[in-house]
């Protein structure tokens, strides 16, 4: 499914970043995004370059899907990237997190963490997660810091992807916050 509108902070240098349901419109710069060596090196070994009929199939998919939830990353009007859970258990309560910030000019600007954030704090308060998982490269050293930032408990070692292979790289998980019960 789209995930709803969100307004997820600002950025380092106080753009404003917000997540959207995911736009047609922005397929274009998804296809240039997967396209590109350097971005393409920090994601899934499995993905590949796509086209746009591709993705606009696989738009379709996540509007209909009832084990994911999808937005667009748009920063003060520009589309920068893609932020998602996935995989998402309804018995075990549990789901994976995905981002992708692929125009690299807005690299190092505190994007992800601030929309990793804003993801999890979705999840764990307007839907039934109550663990979310994460797996990534080991030389994807952005993915370790926004991790690290939103408390994720990190394994080294390996990063399962969905093809059953795996790849050196982190597996982490994060559990929902319990509320403090003794609060009068």
């Amino acid at each position: 499914m789209y995930g709803p509108s969100l307004s997820s902070g600002t950025t380092k240098s106080g753009a404003h970043i917000t997540l959207t349901p995911p736009s047609s419109s922005h397929i274009e710069k998804l296809v240039a995004w997967l396209s590109t060596e350097e971005v393409m090196k920090h994601l899934n070994p499995d993905w590949q370059p796509t086209t746009a009929e591709q993705e606009q199939e696989t738009l379709k998919t996540f509007e209909q899907a009832k084990d994911s939830i999808h937005w667009d990353i748009v920063v003060d009007s520009k589309p920068v990237g893609a932020a998602w859970i996935n995989e998402i258990d309804h018995t075990f309560q549990w789901g994976s997190f995905g981002l992708l910030i692929g125009e690299q000019d807005a690299w190092g600007m505190g994007i992800g963490t601030e929309v990793a954030r804003a993801v999890c704090d979705y999840a764990f308060s307007q839907t039934t997660l109550h663990s979310i998982k994460i797996a990534f490269t080991k030389e994807n050293i952005g993915s370790k810091k926004i991790a690290e930032k939103l408390g994720f408990t990190l394994t080294p070692g390996v990063a399962h992807f969905t093809d059953g292979k795996s790849y050196p790289g982190w597996d982490g998980v994060l559990l929902k916050p319990i509320p403090d019960q003794t609060k009068d």
